[in-house]
């Protein structure tokens, strides 16, 4: 499909004006600061490190079947 220079040019100006309005509606949402405070939540330096756990790693999971992990790539991103 071929565009002449007008339609380029309406074409940009709607994109545009379209990002520009998504933008501003971004502006609008607030988001609370989240903040989480762990009894231990930093390791000592020169420290032998932690065996992986597999109790935590599972209490940790969002989604589990029985034995298995489900995992989707990009999953853990909070904007979805």
């Amino acid at each position: 499909m071929v565009f002449n220079e007008n339609q380029v040019e309406e074409i940009r100006l709607g994109a545009k004006k379209l990002l520009d309005k998504f933008s501003a509606e971004l502006d609008k949402i607030k988001i609370a600061e989240v903040k989480v405070e762990r009894e231990k939540d930093r390791r000592i330096e020169g420290s032998e490190q932690q065996p992986m756990d597999r109790k935590i790693m599972f209490a940790n999971a969002p989604d589990k079947d029985g034995d298995y992990l489900r995992a989707e790539r990009g999953g853990w991103v909070w904007w979805k």
